[in-house]
């Protein structure tokens, strides 16, 4: 425990907070590694050692308030078991240990297989973004885990998990739907592919399979507090606030989906859609609704990195801290685009009865929202930021009632056409994670139970690190800063103009920027 009784000596070579991270743009590459006092290391040269969960390397000590700083020559890492403070041992060599470790930031992804801390990069890989990419950066493809259902026949994706974890401190848990079975399908198990097809760095806690029991004639669909089993799914009747002709784009969910164009003066402006059902009973009723998001979120969020630049790590690293101002910033970000809010005509007032707030752009996802007010109903309103949601479905149905769901872990994991025994074990442990770089792709293989029938969901954890694009880092701003910072929505309504000049050509290119269509592995 020496490291306990090091005292800091600061020299007078004082750096502007946001200069240090100027060094990361070098050609040579380097790492800065922030820490949980809000110091930062700047390596040269490093090296990670997991089993004594340290890194060792060559560079420079910074304060928070980006003092350069050195400490007093201790004795040589080895010979120290514990280290509770960052140890300095001379020769410009420093050792901290990763408890200490945020966030760690790299001009080159190249030699970090497994990362203990957040990993960001600022790729100089020009060459491996894609034309459709490199032809409008803030298009370019991002998601989190991307989760392909396939067969010897047809492949399909299916889900995307955790798309709003975009730090390790905002690690979350994600549930989506994959099919229906009943035992006369003939079916033993289901194969699923767990990619990363984008330009971040995916860190995955679990995959696993929640199978849901139910009769030949319901669903199961998810809410917030657990799955219900449901009947008599009612389709609208008409619809006000919009054209009528949208009416088939909300009875059913065929992927034929509803999505208005972005308000041209303000993205923050709101609009309200009315469904007229035939009347029903409020009580045991629940309303359905089936949606994405646009890539208006994926716009702002690379705006909103291209805007921090070089301060990106520094800003993501006092998130990581419990900063209250960073994290404000983020929730008043999602506040300001809100969600769906969903709400119930009774005695002729609206009355709310939920939200669904479930990111990401690629999948559609299916969630419930109980009504519970023991009235006749006959109209339902959503109210959702314009062109920022895709609705696929609007739907009310009978609550059979609550059901529990039993966990099936996958039993094979097959890595580059070979069984991969030991990243599998890793995927089963809850206390570990498998750290996914752009272009890797898993095929997980899950045994199925006997049941007559049954619903199929996938339940992922975990976090993702975005990579910041070098095209970005031009547009580093601190007026725009100091606006996503303390005024998200005045931040918003000025990436207007920007967002609505690509708006109509930002899902072409979307889909066309993929980092690797990762090949099926048999």
């Amino acid at each position: 425990m020496m490291g306990c009784s090091t005292s800091m000596v600061n020299h007078r070579e004082v750096h502007d907070v946001g200069s240090v991270p100027e060094s990361v743009l070098s050609d040579k590459q380097t790492i800065k590694v922030h820490l949980k006092d809000g110091s930062l290391l700047l390596f040269h040269e490093w090296e990670f050692f997991d089993k004594k969960e340290i890194i060792q390397g060559i560079g420079e000590y910074f304060s928070a308030n980006r003092e350069k700083i050195t400490l007093p020559v201790r004795a040589n890492s080895s010979e120290n078991k514990q280290l509770s403070k960052v140890l300095y041992v001379g020769g410009n060599k420093y050792v901290v240990p990763y408890e200490l470790c945020v966030l760690v930031e790299t001009n080159e992804y190249k030699g970090f297989n497994v990362v203990s801390p957040l990993l960001m990069s600022y790729s100089t890989l020009w060459s491996a973004f894609t034309f459709y990419c490199l032809t409008d950066p803030k298009a370019c493809f991002g998601s989190c885990p991307t989760i392909y259902l396939y067969d010897d026949e047809n492949k399909e994706i299916v889900a995307e998990g955790f798309s709003s974890s975009i730090t390790k401190s905002m690690e979350a848990t994600d549930v989506d739907f994959i099919c229906d079975i009943s035992l006369k399908d003939s079916v033993d198990h289901i194969k699923l592919e767990l990619q990363n097809e984008a330009f971040e760095t995916h860190y995955v806690r679990y995959a696993d399979l929640l199978v849901v029991k139910k009769a030949s004639s319901t669903h199961v669909v998810y809410g917030k507090d657990g799955f219900y089993e449901v009947d008599h799914i009612k389709v609208p009747k008409s619809v006000e606030g919009i054209v009528a002709d949208n009416l088939p784009l909300f009875q059913y969910a065929d992927h034929q989906e509803y999505l208005a164009l972005a308000d041209t003066c303000d993205l923050n402006t709101k609009e309200s859609i009315v469904f007229v059902f035939d009347e029903f009973e409020g009580a045991n009723s629940g309303i359905v609704l089936t949606q994405r998001q646009s890539f208006m979120t994926t716009f702002l969020f690379y705006q909103s990195m291209a805007h921090m630049g070089t301060r990106a790590g520094e800003l993501l690293a006092r998130y990581e801290r419990s900063s209250p101002l960073v994290r404000n910033a983020f929730k008043s970000m999602d506040d300001v685009l809100g969600g769906v809010d969903i709400e119930v005509e009774v005695n002729n007032k609206w009355k709310k009865v939920g939200a669904i707030k479930e990111q990401g752009p690629i999948v559609c996802d299916t969630h419930i929202v109980l009504i519970n007010y023991k009235n006749k109903i006959s109209k339902v309103r959503l109210t959702m930021t314009k062109g920022l949601w895709r609705i696929d479905r609007v739907n009310v149905c009978n609550v059979v009632k609550k059901s529990k769901s039993e966990v099936i872990q996958a039993s094979s994991l097959i890595n580059y056409n070979q069984e991969d025994c030991s990243i599998l074990q890793e995927l089963n442990d809850k206390e570990k994670m498998i750290v996914n770089l752009p272009g890797t792709s898993h095929t997980l293989i899950y045994k199925l139970p006997e049941y007559d029938n049954y619903a199929v969901f996938v339940e992922t954890r975990g976090y993702y690190t975005e990579w910041m694009r070098k095209e970005w880092l031009k547009e580093e701003s601190e007026e725009m800063i100091d606006l996503i910072l303390y005024n998200p929505k005045k931040w918003i309504r000025l990436m207007t103009p920007q967002y609505k000049h690509m708006e109509l050509e930002m899902e072409t290119l979307f889909w066309m920027s993929k980092y690797a269509y990762a090949k099926r592995e048999d």
